[in-house]
Parts: structure tokens; sequence; C-alpha cells
């Protein structure tokens, strides 16, 4: 049998979660912006095809991300080395956390669908491009 993690485990694994994301979302930034502010906005097949590879890819990883969501926050409800807590944001008032959590799940199912049509798409789009090539006019 495995040993739970310690709350400072849980801390520091959380701490990781988030800056991870946060870089992610950064990279991301930085993606888009060099995707729509360069060369006279001119876009080759061949480079969109790189392009479209790499955001299918991102997209299902933020697929895995997005599975596994409802799990983990389910589990907080249930680990004992935490108390979760909900307020309503305009009264104060609380709230129920499995409600919360409950309405979020279906939401974050919703989510996981639209990503991988979205990665399927991309994909589709990718494979439209993937004889495109260029030289010099």
């Amino acid at each position: 049998m495995t040993e739970k993690p310690t709350l400072q485990q849980l801390e520091y694994e959380t701490e990781q979660m988030v800056a991870a994301a946060a870089e992610a979302c950064d990279a991301t930034q930085e993606y888009a912006r060099a995707a729509n502010g360069h060369c006279g906005r001119v876009i080759p097949g061949a480079t969109a095809y790189d392009l479209l590879g790499n955001t299918k890819a991102l997209l299902w990883h933020l697929g895995e991300v997005v599975d596994y969501l409802p799990q983990g926050l389910q589990a907080s409800l249930r680990d004992d080395r935490i108390r979760v807590y909900d307020r309503d944001p305009d009264t104060g008032a609380d709230r129920d956390p499995g409600i919360q959590v409950a309405r979020a799940v279906d939401h974050l199912r919703r989510l996981r669908q639209l990503v991988g049509e979205a990665a399927t798409v991309a994909e589709a789009a990718q494979t439209a491009l993937n004889s495109q090539g260029w030289n010099q006019g």
C-alpha cells in the first residue's frame, strides 16, 4: 500500500502545476504573437503545416489536463489533509463545494469534447497542407 503524500507535498505539487500552467500560457501567448505578427502576415503552407502540428499537440496535451481535472477536483473533496470550502462571490455566503465541483465537472466534460474536436480539426487542416512547399518567386 502506498502512503498518501504529506500536506507539504500536496502544496509543492500544487505550486508546480500552477507554475507549469502559467509557463504554458506565456509560451502560447508568444506563439500567437509570433504567428500573427511576422513577415507581413504571410504564412506559407509548409510553415502553417508545422504550426498546425504544434497546435494539434498543444490541444492534445490540454485535453490531458482537462481529462484529469474532474478526478482531481472530486478527490479534493474527499482528501482528509484539506478542508475545501466555497463562498458565493457576490454575497460571501457559504455554498456546498460539492455542488460547485459538480458544475465545474459538467463544464469540463464539454470542454474536453471541444478540445478534442479542435485537435481533430487542426489535424485535418494540417493534412490538407502536407505536400506544400515554397521557393523564391
